[in-house]
């Protein structure tokens, strides 16, 4: 999971000259006593001349609170008094670091603590992105008085759901990537050489050995206890469900304001916790997404023109009136803007409507088909908008952990030349492309793709990555889904497959928002592995993360009027 350290440098580079013209402040660290007689060190930044009671913004971070850069500041200026806690067992703070495990009551204990000093006025919002934005919900999940408003931007979901583990399936070059970073113990995590140099960590040849469970010790030179405990805990069993966030979230009534982008890693938990929170009666939440990656910024895929000219925000400004409103009381029209603000790739634009997805959304069927087969970029895969039964029955592959697909995310980094030679080389890599749009279609909201799938093993794994390819044959990728298949029905309750079998497979693709000009075409790609991005499915059934032993499996994809296989677009009319 690419957590809060990298949010802090771009939060801190959109500090204009102007932000930066804040008044004397002072500042001192105090230890805050938890109820287990632990205590967390707490920096507290005061505006120079304090003058009656002030709300507090609290920022609990796992990287260094003494890294936290300029952020402090703007709100400090502002006129808030502001708290950044060093959360359990990391750098000051006392007791075990285990990612998670006691963030919902520190957090509490936290908020009411400073709710109570002389100094505040009874209010504290927290703030933070990525592993901060989750301790937030963790920390309302317990529903603390005195928390008057949260700011959970770039918001991965549950642990199970998104990182360590995405539908049952583990990130590992990402996750080994934190892990190893966060044991480096920086003193200062905005330092680009270290985090560059940490980057090298996902190309390491030990990815790549079995069992998954002895990497840490050949990457980081030492047994890492939770790292050990998540591949244990291959299910969604106790263990995750007792750090859980999602399902708490209809119950809150605390105002959030969700913050992310289409290309973050972890956008899928700010899709998933905005639709929890429309399942309740807490009105007060207003979503923002714009053609962003996790840390804030255009991603290298798109290119300045397909992303257009509108898409800077003043995020500050933004996180700075909701708390305004909800901290200090001041009318400043924030909650009776509309509630989702979405940006539109490709047509410069956003969108502001009070629903998400919006009313006028019309769900609409690609179908898979192929004549000769769909295996490579050379095959012959079609998405139709018709269903027809001509053509094959299927498409079939072979699957094996020994070569695992390269990752998607890997082949785009090798640049478009080499991206086609690997897609052209796999045949476990099924393509399915569309013929050329005969007028433009703009797609906004979350895609689904639904699957009938057969293995010739009793579990395995499906990838489904969504492409936008433009009238020169220059393709982007956009989002990206996956499921493993013991999950297919519960994350808490696997299910083994019956060899060959066919099973529906819905696979939830995130969300998107982006324009297709005429002459554009949709791709979709299928695959079994996503390496090293994701850890390998050895087929067997057994704990992936524990096990060496393996075996392939023949694949086949079903697409017919029986067993219609298709991606789901949420297409926008009349807007």
């Amino acid at each position: 999971m690419k957590r809060m350290f990298i949010l802090i440098i771009i939060l801190t580079g959109l500090l204009s000259d102007n932000h930066l013209a804040y008044s004397e402040f002072s500042k001192k660290t105090v230890k805050i006593r938890m109820k287990d007689g632990i205590y967390l060190s707490t920096d507290l930044y005061f505006p120079e001349k304090l003058t009656g009671k002030v709300p507090a913004v609290l920022i609990r971070t796992n990287i260094n609170k003494n890294s936290i850069g300029v952020l402090p500041y703007y709100f400090i200026y502002n006129g808030y008094a502001v708290a950044v806690q060093d959360v359990r067992g990391r750098f000051e703070s006392e007791g075990l670091w285990e990612p998670y495990v006691y963030e919902a009551e520190d957090g509490y204990e936290t908020v009411e603590w400073l709710a109570s000093e002389e100094w505040c006025n009874g209010k504290v919002g927290m703030l933070g992105g990525s592993y901060s934005a989750v301790v937030q919900l963790l920390t309302a999940k317990l529903n603390p008085p005195n928390l008057a408003a949260i700011i959970p931007h770039n918001l991965p979901a549950d642990p199970f759901r998104n990182a360590p583990y995405e539908n049952g399936i583990l990130l590992l070059a990402p996750e080994m990537w934190w892990v190893n970073l966060i044991e480096s113990n920086l003193k200062d995590y905005n330092d680009p050489i270290a985090i560059r140099e940490s980057h090298k960590v996902k190309d390491d040849s030990n990815l790549y050995s079995l069992p998954v469970n002895l990497i840490d010790e050949k990457i980081i030179g030492k047994e890492i206890p939770y790292w050990q405990k998540w591949l244990e805990h291959n299910a969604n069993d106790d263990y995750w469900q007792n750090i859980s966030f999602q399902e708490s979230l209809n119950k809150l009534d605390v105002p959030i304001l969700l913050f992310s982008g289409w290309y973050d890693t972890h956008s899928i938990g700010t899709k998933l916790a905005w639709q929890e929170i429309a399942k309740s009666q807490n009105k007060n939440v207003k979503l923002v997404i714009g053609p962003w990656n996790h840390a804030n910024s255009v991603p290298k895929y798109p290119s300045t023109k397909t992303v257009g000219t509108e898409a800077s925000l003043d995020i500050l400004n933004l996180f700075l009136r909701w708390f305004d409103y909800w901290l200090k009381g001041n009318d400043n029209n924030i909650s009776t803007e509309t509630k989702a603000k979405l940006y539109i790739m490709n047509n410069s634009r956003w969108i502001e409507s009070e629903s998400y997805p919006l009313e006028n959304t019309c769900y609409t069927s690609l179908y898979l088909n192929s004549t000769k087969g769909a295996n490579s970029l050379l095959g012959d895969g079609k998405l139709s908008w018709s269903l027809s039964d001509e053509g094959k029955e299927f498409d079939q592959y072979s699957y094996h952990p020994a070569d695992p697909t390269p990752a998607f995310l890997y082949r785009n980094s090798q640049g478009r030349k080499k991206s086609d030679e690997i897609t052209s080389s796999r045949n476990d890599i099924l393509v399915f492309e569309s013929a050329p749009l005969d007028s433009s279609i703009t797609i906004l909201g979350p895609l689904t793709c639904k699957l009938y799938a057969s293995s010739s093993s009793i579990d395995t794994d499906w990838f489904v990555n969504f492409y936008a390819v433009n009238e020169k044959d220059e393709y982007m990728p956009l989002t990206h889904g996956c499921i493993r298949a013991r999950f297919r029905n519960s994350f808490t309750e696997p299910e083994f497959l019956e060899k060959n079998k066919i099973y529906e497979y819905e696979i939830d693709l995130w969300h998107t928002g982006i324009k297709f000009d005429k002459g554009w075409k949709i791709r979709l790609e299928i695959t079994s592995a996503d390496f090293p991005q994701y850890s390998r499915n050895l087929n067997t059934g057994k704990n992936n993360e524990t096990e060496s032993d393996f075996e392939a499996a023949t694949q086949r994809i079903y697409h017919s009027k029986k067993y219609p296989s298709c991606i789901i677009l949420p297409i926008i009319t009349n807007n």
